[in-house]
């Protein structure tokens, strides 16, 4: 469900497992960088972990999501929505679809591809736990501890790694992100047009 809210922006209402709705701020392609960064530095705040995870990853695909279409054809607004939604039979409907295309095109590389299969696996965890699950479940450090992006972040800001396990997963999305933003509006490229079959 989707409303105003007192500042004109708008908020998109995702649901987490089921029973729990929460209310983030709506992306859009013209959103700059900074307010993007400030969407994602503000989950830190939240009380449930579980909503800090799920939150996060809708911000991390919708940006994956428009890097991706950054590098394919030019594309009416209804032809994008049935690549990326489609009611969920969309060729980039999933997560997990978008991951891949995205290494498929040259956005990023292999160790790039770890760390976003493994936010994936994050997400998935606290999406789908079955009881109150937080950043301190061990499967959940595990991966956690396996991120990498956040090393490139601090070393980018110039300020030391973050440890704990909400910490890397926030800095991970956090480097992402930025990185994806930064493709959409600097450094898309189309293909040529279509040749091999004409109409």
């Amino acid at each position: 469900m989707n409303g105003p809210i007192p500042d004109g922006k708008f908020v998109m209402t995702i649901e987490v497992n089921g029973y729990e709705r929460k209310k983030m701020p709506r992306s859009s392609p013209d959103k700059p960088l900074g307010a993007v960064i400030d969407d994602v530095l503000a989950l830190g705040s939240l009380k449930e972990d579980r909503s800090i995870a799920v939150m996060a990853s809708a911000i991390l695909e919708y940006w994956l999501g428009r890097a991706v279409l950054g590098r394919l054809v030019e594309m009416t607004t209804q032809e994008k929505g049935c690549l990326l939604d489609n009611n969920g039979h969309g060729a980039l409907a999933t997560l997990s679809s978008k991951i891949w295309v995205g290494f498929a095109l040259g956005l990023y590389k292999a160790e790039a591809r770890k760390d976003l299969l493994n936010l994936k696996e994050i997400r998935n965890i606290f999406a789908h736990a079955d009881e109150h699950i937080e950043f301190s479940n061990p499967e959940i450090i595990k991966l956690c501890n396996k991120l990498k992006a956040s090393k490139y972040l601090a070393e980018s800001t110039m300020k030391p790694e973050q440890t704990s396990p909400k910490e890397h997963f926030l800095d991970t999305i956090h480097h992402l992100v930025s990185g994806f933003h930064l493709d959409t509006k600097f450094h898309a490229k189309r293909p040529p047009p279509p040749d091999s079959i004409q109409y």
